[in-house]
Formats: structure tokens, C-alpha cells, sequence
């Protein structure tokens, strides 16, 4: 088997990848420009099956869609840094 044949055994999608995570459970999310926007999104769709999930990070990008008010309780965050896209959530205590 050649490492090209492992490599594809071990794809797998968005849906699939964030069905391990759980309630009460802590997820890292990658910063910068390397933010998993697919998997965060999946993350979100799984929101109704999930409380207290804590969600860190150091820097990212663009929206963070998972500091919205209608996920509190779902998703809480720990922020190492605070960016413009997390500030308003911290400041309302979700963060």
C-alpha cells in the first residue's frame, strides 16, 4: 500500500470529523489564517446536541459565528487573544 492509498482511508468530511466532540468537552481551534471554517460550521449544525462546549483559541479570523448570542450555552469561549471578532461576545460575558 502506498501512503497515497493510506492517506485516502484516513479522509473524511466536516460532519464526520466534529461528531467526536461532545458536551463539556474543550475544542482548539486553529488561528490566523488556518481557521477551520468548514468545521466550525459543521460544529454549529450540531449545536442542539451539545452544552458547554468550550471553544479555544488564540487568534482567528474573520467571523465567529459561535459567539452569537442563540449559541450561548452551547459553545463558550476562551479566548488566548482578543480580536474584533470575539470583543463584543467577551464583553457580554460569553466569552
Amino acid at each position: 500500500m502506498t501512503w497515497q492509498d493510506e492517506y485516502r482511508k484516513r479522509l473524511t468530511d466536516a460532519e464526520h470529523a466534529v461528531s467526536v466532540v461532545r458536551s463539556g468537552m474543550r475544542v482548539f481551534l486553529h488561528g490566523a489564517a488556518a481557521t477551520p471554517i468548514e468545521l466550525i460550521d459543521a460544529l454549529l449544525r450540531r449545536s442542539p446536541q451539545l452544552e458547554n462546549v468550550e471553544i479555544t483559541h488564540i487568534h482567528t479570523e474573520g467571523d465567529a459565528p459561535y459567539t452569537r448570542p442563540e449559541f450561548q450555552g452551547h459553545f463558550r469561549l476562551n479566548a488566548l487573544f482578543m480580536g474584533a471578532n470575539v470583543r463584543k461576545a467577551v464583553n457580554e460575558g460569553r466569552g
